[in-house]
C-alpha cells in the first residue's frame, strides 16, 4: 500500500515480511521504511526482503532492515510498542516540490500532483517525476504514460496565476487552471496536448479500471485449468519465452467471473503470490524430469488448510503438452509429450518457483542459471488483458490424465 500510495504514508514497518516488490522500490524515497525479520527465518523470507531493500537502499530511500537473532518467522511481532513509537516519530510530507513515482497499472497511477490515465504499453512499468521549478513552473517527465491528468498543489504553485508546464523538456500549457479544473495531458503524434477538464469527484467503489472482457468465468479447477492456462500464456507473451510452467501450490486467489475484468479482479485471481518473473533455458528432458517430479509429489505435499480449491502440485503448462498416468511407476507416469527432449527450450517461471521451490526441480533446486526479469506476474496478466481486449482460455489438452497406458 505505502510503496503503490508513497503521498499518502508517513512510514511502514513491514514485520516477518516475505516479498518487497523490488519493481516499485523508488516509490520508497518518499516514506521510510523499518523492516524487521527474524534472522532465523526461512531463508526464501529473508531474500524475499533482501531484494527489495537493497534496490530501495540503491534508489537513496529512508530505508532500516532489522533481522532479530534467534528469532524466526513471528519473531518480529513481539515488541509492538517500539515499532508503534518509531512510526510515531514520523512525518509526512504534504507538498513535496518534487517526487518520482513509479507506476504499473492506472489502479495505483494518482500519486502527488498527476494521475496516470492511460499507459502507452499496459505491462510495461510507468513514471512520472514531478519538479517545482517556482510558483509559476513546473516541469514533468514521464516514461509508458500516454494520457495524464495535472492538479498542481496550491500550497506549492500560487492559484490563480499563470502556469507555465513543461513535460520532457518541451512547454506544453502556459496560462492560469481555475479552481476545480484540472490539466489533462494527451500525448500525440507531434507532441504533447494540454487542455481543461472539470476534476473529477472521487470514484464510489474502487473498481473503477476496466481492462478486458471475459466471455466465460476461468477458475483453477480441474487437471487442466483454464485460469492457470491464461496465466502461462500471458507469461509468455510478456517475456517472449517458448514455455511457460507454473505451479499453483498455495494459491489463494478468486476464479475470473464473467463479465468485464478490473484490474482489482486481476490482483484477486492471481493471489496470494506477486513475484518477478524469470527466465532460464532447459532442455526437454529437463522438463520432463520436472513434471515427472511434480507428479511424484500430488500426494506427498497435499494443499494446505487455507488454499482454495485447485491448489496442488500438477504442473500447468504453455507452449507444450503432456499426458500421465498415476498408476505407473515413479519417473515413468508421463506417457506423452510434444516435447523433443534434446531441444533447448526458453522457459518463464515465477519467481517463487526458484527461490522457495514452489514447484519440485527434480534436484536442480537452486542449482539452476536464471535471470530475472522487472515484469511481475500481475504486471504480465494485466498486459496481456489491455492489449488483447478479451481473456480467453479453452481448454486444449495441455495437461491430460489417462490411465491404463502400456508401460
Amino acid at each position: 500500500l505505502a510503496l503503490h500510495h508513497p503521498d499518502m504514508f508517513a512510514a511502514a514497518a513491514p514485520l516477518a515480511a516475505a516479498y518487497s516488490f523490488p519493481w516499485l522500490a523508488r516509490n520508497a524515497r518518499q516514506v521510510p521504511f523499518l523492516w524487521i525479520g527474524g534472522a532465523n527465518d526461512a531463508s526464501y523470507y529473508l531474500r524475499g526482503v533482501i531484494v527489495g531493500v537493497e534496490r530501495m537502499l540503491k534508489f537513496g530511500a529512508p530505508v532500516s532492515l532489522e533481522l532479530l537473532p534467534g528469532e524466526g518467522h513471528h519473531g518480529p511481532v513481539k515488541d509492538f510498542e517500539r515499532v508503534f513509537a518509531w512510526l510515531l516519530k514520523q512525518r509526512r510530507d504534504p507538498h513535496p516540490k518534487s517526487y518520482l513515482f513509479d507506476i504499473d497499472t492506472p489502479l495505483h497511477g494518482q500519486a502527488f500532483w498527476t494521475e496516470a490515465v492511460a499507459l502507452t504499453t499496459p505491462g510495461r512499468m510507468a513514471s512520472i517525476a514531478g519538479e517545482a521549478l517556482s510558483k509559476h513552473e513546473l516541469g514533468l517527465r514521464v516514461r509508458n504514460v500516454d494520457m495524464l491528468s495535472l492538479t498542481p498543489d496550491p500550497e506549492i504553485f500560487e492559484s490563480g496565476a499563470p502556469l507555465r508546464v513543461h513535460v520532457d523538456g518541451t512547454q506544453v500549457w502556459h496560462d492560469a487552471l481555475p479552481a476545480g479544473k484540472t490539466l489533462l495531458l494527451t500525448r500525440q503524434d507531434r507532441g504533447w496536448q494540454a487542455r481543461l477538464e472539470a476534476r473529477r469527484a472521487a470514484p464510489a467503489g474502487y473498481r473503477q479500471h476496466p481492462v478486458a472482457d471475459v466471455p466465460e468465468a476461468l477458475d483453477m479447477l480441474g487437471t487442466e485449468k483454464r485460469l492457470a492456462n491464461w496465466f502461462t500464456d500471458a507469461m509468455r507473451r510478456a517475456t517472449g519465452a517458448e514455455i511457460a510452467l507454473y505451479s499453483p501450490v498455495y494459491y489463494r486467489g478468486l476464479p475470473l467471473p464473467q463479465g468485464t475484468a478490473d484490474v482489482i479482479d486481476l490482483i484477486h485471481c492471481s493471489r496470494p503470490f506477486d513475484q518477478l518473473l524469470v527466465t532460464l533455458d532447459l532442455t526437454g528432458q529437463d522438463l520432463v524430469d520436472i513434471l515427472e517430479d511434480n507428479l511424484r509429489g500430488l500426494d506427498r505435499y497435499p494443499a494446505m488448510g487455507v488454499d482454495l480449491p485447485g491448489a496442488g502440485r500438477l504442473v500447468q503448462v504453455s507452449g507444450m503438452k503432456y499426458a500421465f498416468d498415476q498408476r505407473r511407476p515413479v519417473g515413468k507416469r508421463i506417457v506423452d509429450t510434444d516435447l523433443k527432449l534434446d531441444r533447448v527450450y526458453h522457459v518463464v517461471v515465477e519467481g517463487q518457483v526458484v527461490e522457495r521451490g514452489t514447484m519440485l526441480l527434480a534436484g536442480r533446486f537452486k542449482k539452476l542459471d536464471y535471470h530475472t526479469t522487472e515484469i511481475p506476474l500481475t504486471l504480465a496478466l494485466y498486459g496481456s488483458a489491455a492489449q488483447l481486449k478479451q481473456i480467453v482460455a479453452p481448454r486444449e489438452g495441455r495437461v491430460r490424465e489417462v490411465t491404463g497406458s502400456t508401460p
